[in-house]
């Protein structure tokens, strides 16, 4: 058989950092800081985990896995390699790559890899650890592939709602809207035995217990509501505030100031958020799906609200 693992390479600190850092590149400091060091950063580093890991599974084939990642991934950068991920694309296989051809500085980490994996051997060994770093490796090349993101933030200036009910009646079918939304996430949080969502009713917030800075969802206390007041919320969703309608006393408006959306790829710039005065339809649409319909139709199946 030529599928062994008999040697500790695999505890190789180098590899294990290299590792690390591909996992945290991709997953994280690609979100917050796009920039050219982020985005050659998880090609140096894939370059040498990518061969040293495979390595160690198949090492009668060392030299050839390291010659065959250099060809594999000067195709890949390339756009003779579109066609075949068209035809992924066509069986819904989402796989992402740009085509930049100053990526290819990146290759000095193949020999770097080959040079490291064949030097002295490690006695340390645990099964568990090596099942791991088995695991986040193979979940290493799987996150590469996928297209990153950012976050888009639309800014609103002409969507107002009308609710034919008190400000702190609407802020009270808010709270029922937002406590039916933690709960629906909780009834698939059960199913991966995750951490509920709780509110703590003192700060006004969900949050996931117990890690009380992973906000959710806010509650307000309708107690403490006067007529005078703004109540401000801002969620992944969007950004808005409720205040007594001036033309009605009893009526409440709700001002949307900004809505919230990611899009798959780069920023067009450096900025963790992309600003755009211009927001799609069907973004507006799940705002309201998400809010305005529900809490509508808890205080009044015949209430309208309006866009002025």
């Amino acid at each position: 058989m030529f599928l062994k693992s008999p040697s500790n390479k695999i505890f190789n600190p180098i590899f294990i950092i290299s590792l690390i850092l591909l996992v945290l590149n991709d997953l994280w400091l690609k979100q917050y800081f796009s920039n050219a060091i982020t985005g050659k950063l998880s090609d140096f580093v894939g370059l040498f985990v990518f061969p040293f890991f495979w390595s160690y599974f198949f090492p009668r084939f060392t030299k050839e896995i390291h010659i065959f990642t250099a060809i594999f991934f000067l195709w890949f950068k390339s756009e003779w390699f579109s066609p075949v991920l068209d035809w992924l694309h066509s069986f819904g296989i989402s796989v992402y790559r740009v085509i930049d051809y100053t990526d290819y500085i990146a290759l000095v980490s193949i020999p770097l890899s080959y040079y490291i994996f064949s030097r002295a051997e490690y006695s340390y060994s645990n099964r568990y650890l090596k099942c791991g770093i088995t695991c986040l490796s193979i979940f290493s090349f799987i996150a590469t592939t996928q297209p990153p993101s950012y976050r888009v933030v639309y800014k609103v200036t002409d969507r107002e709602y009308v609710f034919k009910a008190t400000l702190s009646e609407t802020v009270a079918s808010f709270n029922e809207v937002e406590q039916e939304r933690m709960d629906k996430m909780n009834e698939g949080r059960k199913k991966y035995n995750d951490k509920p969502i709780v509110l703590d009713k003192e700060s006004g917030v969900f949050y996931e217990s117990p890690y009380v800075a992973n906000k959710y969802g806010v509650w307000f206390n309708v107690n403490n509501i006067t007529a005078e007041d703004t109540i401000r919320y801002s969620s992944y969703a969007a950004r808005f505030y409720m205040i007594t309608d001036p033309d009605n006393e009893k009526h409440t408006k709700l001002v949307l100031q900004e809505l919230y959306d990611s899009l798959d790829g780069h920023p067009p710039n450096d900025t963790l958020d992309v600003v755009l005065k211009e927001y799609p339809s069907t973004v507006l649409r799940s705002f309201e799906k998400m809010y305005i319909r529900p809490m509508k139709k808890k205080l009044n199946k015949n209430s309208i609200f309006s866009f002025l």
